[in-house]
């Protein structure tokens, strides 16, 4: 459906979180007759009701009454919300189009865009990415999983000359004719196991990324991923690679301090020196970044420049002081196993680990051996903490705290000088937060509060 079809169409938006707030004003101004359907009761959405009210849009709210479903003439659906819905599959049967606002935006899009998906490092691949382009004299917007929706940048008139997208899982279900110009994917590793059925169903939605690419189009692989780089094969678009523990002939690898792009025999080595970001799993990000840029023309010097005047994205491996010889990180991002694992490798201290929160059906039993490798201590809390408890315990000294407070107390309490203490949590933070980004400022107030006290 296009621009020009909206117009007298009715449509359903289903959520109104980000998404949906930003869906509503831009339907609205063309022309479509527009009913919000969320679960959440009305006192609980007073805010947004207020945002969109001078849009007049019809509410279905405190549940997703089916009527509306089953009369629209297109549903829009936000990533949170799971496509098994009874009024969504009702809709379905009856032929009524559905798709996600990531489709949706796309079929509005008229500039050239870079994708990026994967369990772990989208965040922070997306940001550098957009960083390298700006460095080297291309505009890049931002847009997509990371906050601000991909329809905000066709409402905005598209003047940048290039998006950059961080596409989830969930928003990639609902993607037909969604087709990036370079497409990257950084890493399937178990997450969102209480949403997919097992980790081979999660790794397809991520690659529907690719799905639509052709051969001028690019796509971006992770060697060292048996998940991410077993899908090669099904690429149709140019395959580059990058790895840190091999050499390619074409993409990217690590060779010392550098980065070397390899591109038909030639080379090309980007400078490490002064990049700020930590850990080995952030080498594989910038490798993914640089490829990107690369092949859109920004010179070595400029990704150089990029790369020297980037740092990390708050609350992924985020340094937030040292106190008494003890440095402390907030990777409060750090939401599934995956992630804990590379955060604790890309550490060269031993570390006292704070984990727990809700859980997403992560198999804990996965940390085992990084937390043998490097933790003094684990302190657990949260929803998960029984489960997490019962999957650590004996391999490292384990202790059950209440809350976050009591967590970093305790931390400072068993770290010594020159080890780490690390907040990455591999759980979701809804049992006791709004979400991770809350969670790790509340982290690191508290951990200012120990540096006030001396």
């Amino acid at each position: 459906m296009s621009a020009l079809q909206l117009d007298g169409s009715k449509v359903t938006v289903v959520g109104l979180g980000v998404t949906g707030l930003a869906l509503v004003p831009f339907l609205s101004a063309h022309g479509a007759k527009v009913t919000v359907s969320d679960s959440r009761q009305t006192h609980e959405l007073l805010l947004e009701v207020e945002r969109i009210a001078p849009y007049a849009p019809q509410l279905d709210l405190g549940g997703n009454s089916e009527v509306v479903f089953r009369t629209a003439d297109l549903i829009i659906v936000s990533p949170g919300v799971p496509l098994t819905l009874p009024s969504l599959v009702s809709a379905r049967k009856m032929g009524i189009p559905i798709m996600g606002e990531l489709e949706f935006a796309f079929r509005h899009l008229k500039k050239p865009m870079v994708a990026i998906t994967g369990s772990n490092g989208k965040s922070t691949t997306v940001e550098l990415t957009a960083h390298l382009l700006n460095a080297g004299g291309i505009s890049a917007y931002v847009a997509g999983n990371i906050g601000r929706p991909l329809i905000q940048y066709v409402m905005e008139g598209q003047q940048e000359q290039v998006v950059v997208v961080e596409a989830s899982s969930f928003q990639l279900e609902t993607v037909d004719t969604f087709r990036p110009e370079w497409g990257v994917l950084l890493n399937v590793s178990p997450d969102h196991l209480d949403r997919y059925p097992d980790l081979e169903a999660y790794a397809t939605a991520k690659a529907a990324l690719f799905q639509k690419q052709q051969s001028e189009d690019m796509a971006i692989l992770n060697l060292d991923d048996v998940l991410a780089s077993r899908f090669s094969s099904q690429i149709k678009s140019r395959l580059r690679f990058f790895s840190r523990t091999t050499t390619v002939d074409r993409g990217a690898f690590v060779q010392e301090s550098t980065i070397v792009l390899a591109e038909n025999g030639d080379r090309e080595e980007v400078s490490l020196r002064h990049m700020h970001l930590k850990g080995r799993h952030n080498l594989e990000n910038v490798m993914a970044a640089l490829l990107v840029a690369r092949d859109l023309g920004v010179s070595v010097e400029n990704m150089e420049k990029g790369l020297d005047t980037f740092t990390a994205l708050p609350h992924r491996m985020q340094f937030v002081a040292r106190i008494k010889g003890v440095d402390y990180y907030d990777d409060s991002k750090g939401t599934n196993v995956g992630a804990v694992v590379e955060a604790l490798r890309g550490l060269d201290q031993r570390v006292v680990l704070i984990l727990g929160g809700r859980d997403k059906n992560n198999d804990f039993r996965i940390l085992n051996q990084p937390i043998k490798e490097k933790a003094r201590a684990v302190i657990i809390l949260g929803e998960a903490k029984e489960a997490i408890h019962r999957a650590v315990n004996g391999i490292a000294p384990a202790y059950v705290v209440h809350d976050l407070r009591e967590a970093v107390k305790t931390s400072c309490e068993l770290a010594q000088e020159g080890d780490a203490v690390l907040l990455s949590p591999a759980c979701a933070s809804f049992d006791m937060f709004q979400n991770y980004a809350h969670r790790g400022r509340v982290f690191q107030e508290l951990v200012r509060e120990l540096e006030s006290y001396g």
